[in-house]
C-alpha cells in the first residue's frame, strides 16, 4: 500500500477513521492509534473518548448484573421457602414456581455479568 498524499512512498500505517494508508510524514498518532495528520486527529480522538466510555459502561452493566442477579436469587429463595410453608394449595404452588422462576432469572443475570466482565469492547474499534 502506498501513502495516500505522496504516492511514490510505502504507507506504513492506516488512518482509523478513513482507512487512508499513511507514511511517516503523514501519520499522527493519537492514544497509539493512526490518524491522516491534520486531517483525521479530532474524530480518532472522539472514536477514542467513545470507546473509553463503552468501556466504563460495559464494566458498570457487568456489576449491576451481579447485584440484579443476588436479588434474584435471594428473593427467589424467600419464595420457595415461602410456597413450602404454605402447604398443598394453589398459593403454595404460585409462590413455588415464582421462586423457580426468580432463581433461573439469577442463574441468568451472573452468566450475562460473566460474560459482560470478560468480554470488553475491542483496543482500537471504532
Amino acid at each position: 500500500m502506498r501513502c495516500f498524499n505522496h504516492p511514490a512512498v510505502d504507507a506504513i500505517g492506516t488512518c482509523k477513521h478513513c482507512s487512508r494508508g499513511l507514511c511517516k510524514d503523514c501519520i499522527a498518532e493519537v492514544h497509539g492509534l493512526v490518524a491522516c495528520k491534520g486531517r483525521c486527529e479530532h474524530d480518532v480522538e472522539e472514536g477514542y473518548k467513545l470507546l473509553m466510555r463503552s468501556r466504563a459502561m460495559h464494566a458498570r452493566t457487568a456489576m449491576l448484573m451481579r447485584r440484579n442477579a443476588v436479588f434474584y436469587l435471594l428473593f427467589g429463595a424467600i419464595l420457595l421457602s415461602s410456597g413450602g410453608v404454605a402447604g398443598n394449595s394453589a398459593f403454595a404452588t404460585v409462590m413455588y414456581a415464582l421462586g423457580v422462576l426468580f432463581v433461573l432469572m439469577g442463574g441468568w443475570s451472573f452468566i450475562l455479568a460473566k460474560k459482560y466482565a470478560s468480554d470488553p469492547p475491542a483496543a482500537g474499534a471504532h
